[in-house]
C-alpha cells in the first residue's frame, strides 16, 4: 500500500510539473538619445509558440524623472503577427495572446521602463 501511494505521489508531481504554465518576464526602456533625438524607445519582442495562450499576469511601468508609475497596463503591447495594437474595440487591453509574436514597448524621459509578466 506505501508503494502504491508513493507511487501516486509521483506521478501526480510529474502530471503538475508538465502541466504548469512557464512564466516569462520581458523588460522594454527608454534610452537616451543622440543628437536632435532626446530619448530612444528599446521595445522588446517575445513569442507564443504556435499550440499555447498566453496570458498577462503582472506589468509594471516607472517613469524616475518625473516620478510616475503604474500597474495596469495600457496601449503597451503590439501585435506583430496581426500588424495591430492589442486592444479592444474599445482600446482596454487584452489579456490574453494567441499565438504570435509581440512588441512590448513603454514611452517617457530616459531611464523609463517597464517590466512585462506573462505565461504560456
Amino acid at each position: 500500500m506505501k508503494k502504491l501511494l508513493l507511487a501516486l505521489t509521483v506521478v501526480a508531481i510529474l502530471c503538475t510539473a508538465a502541466f504548469a504554465a512557464n512564466t516569462y518576464t520581458v523588460t522594454a526602456r527608454v534610452v537616451n538619445g543622440s543628437g536632435a533625438i532626446q530619448a530612444e524607445l528599446q521595445p522588446v519582442d517575445f513569442t507564443i509558440p504556435a499550440g499555447a495562450t498566453g496570458t498577462v499576469t503582472a506589468f509594471y511601468a516607472t517613469n524616475p524623472k518625473t516620478g510616475w508609475e503604474s500597474k495596469t497596463l495600457g496601449n503597451n503591447i503590439y501585435c506583430v503577427t496581426q500588424g495591430r495594437d492589442w486592444v479592444d474595440g474599445n482600446g482596454n487591453p487584452i489579456y490574453q495572446l494567441p499565438p504570435g509574436t509581440y512588441r512590448f514597448h513603454v514611452g517617457g524621459h530616459p531611464g523609463a521602463y517597464g517590466k512585462l509578466t506573462y505565461t504560456y
